[in-house]
């Protein structure tokens, strides 16, 4: 038998006991650091770094002399902050600041900031302040504004600098000018491990998280852009796998799909979200931008994400039409994208199935009844202009027929950059065809 067998086999046999599996003795789970990741990024690529919290790396502030050390006290940035030192190496984090006094790493690492909720968030503003009002430059480019086009990768990645590359190469092409893209790669710690175990739950905290957290930087850019008498550029979205559940609650109000939002005992990170879920003005307010397109490839989510309702495995504790009815997407002049592999192994959980109470809820992506129930809620629903579309990326029979259940982001590009007639996923996305065009090419649900 295949590596690959005892690989599928150990993933089903943990789906049904995934808080056993998921401990880091059995599968070496572990948070995805990047202090060693921030540096410099092409001329139209902005590097944006975020730990499991939501919380910003610093851009700038780092000595020549700085060198990452391996183990860190803590696995969040404010805890490295705080705490200071690697007990195994006894090297500071704040001890790599270089002499510039207006650095982000000083910023942080201020001697006069107390480790309070409060303290923490003034400086992290300042920093998504800062990153705001660079790519607003960047973007700004007198009559005709660059689209801001946004990578957000899935669980389980380490490094994500490899698809993102394929993916600014596709999506150039099928804009047609790349001089008019500034491309704004999301790296997040959706945790890691060898065989992914263990980690889905982690991805399921951090990820919205992290979209929440984004709300500040489109908050940052609509304001430069309002106070300039002018209206904010296109806006393009790719995301991978979980990367869905990061633009749920970057555009939306994700509690009818996270437990974390609803629990009474949340930690103060979920806590203060409960309390911005979808605030009219301020720095989490939902964005609102005049063409906003978000492209999910294998979304590892439920419908109730963006629609606001139950998923079907909650039918016990919730009637199947209760749902949050304020909740779902909620940025206006959007379209979503969506893609369905009914065979995608990860989000089928190899088999075990899609919607399980035990392992949580991934069909949007394998489900054609879930994208089918988005469609069906969205049409004529209280978002204005807000529409799905859904395409067909079963493998079987075709070009990538031997990789029929593969979950891999580079796949999925390739294929989303394939087409017929003129028409490919990606040049939708990238707003090269046409509506009338994409609805021939489209899922069709039953009406």
């Amino acid at each position: 038998m295949t590596h690959k067998f005892f690989q599928r086999a150990l993933i089903v046999s943990c789906a049904f006991l995934i808080a056993g599996c998921g401990t880091t003795r059995w599968s070496g789970k572990q948070n995805v650091l990047f202090y060693d990741h921030v540096g410099h990024a092409p001329e139209n690529v902005v590097r944006l770094y975020i730990d499991r919290q939501g919380s910003l790396y610093p851009q700038t502030g780092f000595s020549d002399s700085y060198a990452p050390f391996d183990d860190v006290d803590g696995d969040t940035l404010r805890a490295v902050v705080h705490h200071v030192a690697a007990s195994d190496v006894e090297r500071e984090f704040c001890g790599g600041l270089s002499a510039d006094p207006d650095s982000d790493l000083r910023i942080l690492c201020t001697e006069k900031a107390e480790n309070t909720d409060k303290s923490w968030r003034q400086r992290q503003e300042v920093l998504w302040d800062r990153v705001g009002a660079r790519i607003h430059k960047m973007a700004s480019k007198g009559e005709e504004d660059r689209t801001l086009v946004f990578l957000i990768h899935g669980f389980n990645v380490a490094n994500a600098r490899q698809p993102y590359e394929i993916a600014e190469e596709f999506l150039s092409a099928a804009a047609g000018n790349d001089e008019n893209l500034l491309f704004v790669e999301i790296h997040w710690d959706g945790w890691t491990s060898p065989l992914g175990l263990g980690v889905w739950g982690e991805a399921q905290t951090s990820g919205p998280l992290v979209g929440f957290e984004m709300r500040q930087l489109f908050s940052v850019i609509a304001s430069a852009y309002e106070q300039e008498g002018l209206s904010p550029p296109k806006v393009r979205v790719l995301t991978h796998s979980s990367g869905a559940i990061v633009v749920g609650s970057l555009f939306g109000n994700p509690i009818a799909a996270l437990p974390n939002l609803r629990n009474t005992n949340r930690n103060s990170d979920y806590e203060f979200f409960a309390a911005n879920l979808s605030p009219p003005s301020g720095r989490y307010r939902i964005p609102d931008f005049p063409d906003i397109r978000i492209g999910m490839l294998a979304a590892a989510t439920p419908a109730s994400t963006f629609v606001g309702r139950m998923p079907r495995h909650n039918v016990v504790s919730y009637p199947r039409d209760e749902g949050f009815p304020d909740a779902g997407i909620l940025s206006k002049n959007t379209t979503l994208l969506i893609s369905i592999n009914e065979k995608d192994f990860a989000l089928t959980k190899g088999g075990v199935g899609a919607n399980s109470a035990q392992t949580g809820a991934t069909g949007l992506g394998t489900i054609p009844e879930s994208y089918c129930e988005v469609e069906r809620r969205l049409q004529g629903g209280r978002t204005p202009k807000v529409q799905a579309f859904g395409f067909n990326f079963n493998r079987a029979g075709g070009t990538w027929d031997e990789y029929e259940d593969i979950h891999d982001f580079p796949l999925y590009l390739a294929q989303a950059n394939a087409g017929a007639d003129g028409f490919s996923f990606l040049k939708f996305l990238m707003g090269a065809v046409s509506n009338e065009t994409a609805r021939q090419h489209a899922m069709v649900c039953p009406s």
